[in-house]
């Protein structure tokens, strides 16, 4: 079972344990970690084994107000994560510490969990179910 990072920007105040988070609980590696300026952020980019994307964690700056406790996905932060073991991925979470919030949404299509992580950030947990492949017509 592994996790494939597609997308994501995050601000967090603990940028240590952010990366420890990505590094030890999702597997990504650790790609660059910079200052910017004397007065900007922290930043650190974590890639998956097999993505091609990159996640940005980003420090926060005192002026930045703190993101909102879980109420509801589309107020949050999230970040997803395709699975090639949706039911893996939500035992691996939480053997970690980390479970949903409410019950995942399972269809014919997929399943999908969001998973509160660190300081208001939501893992979307998903994974798309592949249609059977078609009967060809078959010849007489």
């Amino acid at each position: 079972m592994e996790f494939t990072f597609e997308w994501g920007f995050v601000r967090v105040r603990d940028l240590d344990a952010a990366i420890a988070f990505f590094k030890d609980v999702l597997g990504m590696t650790p790609v660059e970690r910079d200052r910017l300026d004397y007065d900007q952020p922290e930043v650190a980019s974590l890639a998956s084994p097999k993505g091609t994307a990159q996640l940005e964690l980003t420090r926060y700056n005192g002026d930045i107000p703190a993101p909102k406790p879980f109420r509801d996905p589309s107020e949050n932060v999230h970040v997803g994560f395709a699975v090639d073991d949706f039911d893996g991925a939500l035992r691996r979470l939480e053997r970690a510490g980390y479970k949903p919030e409410r019950e995942p949404d399972r269809g014919e299509d997929g399943d999908f969990a969001y998973v509160p992580v660190l300081e208001g950030v939501l893992l979307h947990v998903y994974h798309i179910k592949k249609p059977p492949p078609s009967e060809a017509p078959r010849g007489e």
